[in-house]
């Protein structure tokens, strides 16, 4: 929760704001902690919420909460602002472009980009690093105030005034009422210097008749630089670009970087333009996601190999299979409970692999050891045998491992919330492995 006291010494700010926030929000539910901060002229104070509490549901109690206390703050204290805190509100692509362009040209071409971007379906937001904003300067000659009898306060009141929208009613026609406003919004700098400040004598004083006006730019507030292959370092541009809650990274960052191969065409908006992709985590997932499968494969073959090598390779292979299977079944289990497949889901199922070999390689040597022991038998009985001779000690086992990943449920806060898709993926991969080990594998044998 943001306000600002302008001018206001941090003591003040402390005892007039901060205080007075801290003692309305204290009755607010599911608040684990607040702190704040006091400095010259702007107070900050942060809510934490419950890991189990409704996020939504108690941002909105919490600025309900702010809008009530606001009548008991300075009335030279701006409107409180209330802003959620997401870590995992980072950006998904930095974009670096690069140009031997004027300041004026670079924050034309930022607003355009950033329009093209945002544009695009599952980017929530789009932030320009290195480039100025357009800016009006009124200079306000001291010698011409004193001549017209206007104080400052004058000037940069009518100019506030005219700069509003605001409703002057309705008009009502055959039953129906439309509402009228008066659009006041200063769209060209013209428009100020034909803003009234006052009459003299029958004849207004405007802010020409005052003050210079200057269209220019704002003081940089951050920079941007771009080497390309060891060249001299240029002015650039550096777009942050943000994904909407819920939408898939990657998709989303193949369409910003399609977008930005387009605006490179010639003819287009960026022609003739540097770009360079200076962080792309959408791609960088892709390979970590790539790696970690590869890593997976690999040890699927070590234990099928192992298998085969301890168990000769009719049952080797048979055992093996259990793994491809469970892992099927897994997928499936994950795609309908919701989950996706993600580092911990995938680490969960690489932990898992070891395990789920287990159930088979009973079943494996219990059908051959009956093959054995009676060499007339048949395959169909001997795996009927098995099956009700080892069920319920496999069945036991499995429900004995599972209890013990159940208990990872239990853990709360944020920290649980973050591993609750290992013990699941782990718990639905046993359960499928018990499935394979009792109903496919002595099918397969």
């Amino acid at each position: 929760v943001s306000t600002v006291l302008p001018g206001a010494p941090a003591s003040d700010v402390e005892t007039l704001i901060t205080s007075e926030i801290e003692r309305g929000l204290v009755s607010l539910e599911n608040v684990k902690e607040i702190t704040s901060t006091s400095r010259e002229g702007v107070s900050s104070v942060i809510v934490e919420f419950e890991a189990d509490a409704d996020l939504d549901s108690s941002i909105q109690d919490l600025k309900d909460e702010v809008d009530t206390l606001q009548q008991e703050l300075p009335t030279d204290a701006e409107d409180s602002f209330v802003s959620e805190v997401n870590f995992v509100d980072q950006p998904v692509l930095t974009v670096a472009v690069s140009a031997e362009l004027s300041d004026v040209e670079f924050t034309a071409l930022a607003d355009d980009v950033e329009n093209e971007i945002e544009s695009i379906s599952g980017v929530s937001r789009v932030e320009a690093i290195g480039v100025r904003d357009r800016e009006v300067t009124v200079i306000v000659d001291q010698t011409s105030l004193s001549r017209f009898g206007v104080s400052l306060s004058d000037v940069t009141n009518a100019i506030r005034n005219a700069n509003i929208t605001f409703p002057i009613g309705q008009i009502v026609n055959n039953g129906i009422s439309y509402n009228v406003a008066f659009e006041g919004d200063i769209t060209d700098t013209e428009q100020i210097a034909n803003v009234s400040v006052t009459n003299l004598n029958g004849q207004p004083v405007f802010i020409k008749d005052l003050a210079i006006i200057e269209d220019g730019l704002a003081p940089a507030s951050s920079l941007s630089r771009l080497s390309i292959d060891g060249t001299p370092s240029l002015s650039s541009i550096s777009f942050d670009i943000y994904k909407q809650s819920g939408g898939d990274i990657t998709q989303i960052t193949a369409a910003v970087n399609d977008r930005f191969d387009a605006l490179k065409e010639p003819g287009q908006l960026l022609d003739g333009i540097d770009t360079v992709v200076v962080l792309d985590a959408g791609q960088d997932i892709l390979d970590d996601l790539i790696q970690l499968s590869t890593s997976g494969l690999q040890t699927v073959v070590l234990v099928i190999l192992l298998l085969v090598f301890a168990l000769g390779w009719r049952e080797g292979l048979l055992a093996g299979a259990a793994i491809p299977l469970s892992f099927l079944f897994g997928f499936i289990g994950l795609y309908f409970s919701g989950n996706t497949i993600n580092f911990l889901s995938l680490f969960s199922l690489i932990l898992g692999i070891g395990i789920l070999v287990d159930s088979a390689i009973v079943m494996v040597e219990g059908i051959n050891k009956k093959m054995k022991d009676d060499p007339t038998i048949d395959k169909k009985q001997a795996s009927i045998q098995t099956i009700k001779e080892f069920s319920s000690p496999l069945i036991s086992g499995t429900l004995t491992t599972v209890s013990m990943f159940v208990g990872l449920f239990i853990v709360s806060g944020v920290i649980g919330q973050f591993i609750a898709s290992i013990p699941f993926t782990l718990i639905f991969l046993l359960f499928a492995s018990l499935f394979v080990a009792l109903a496919i594998i002595p099918l397969l044998a």
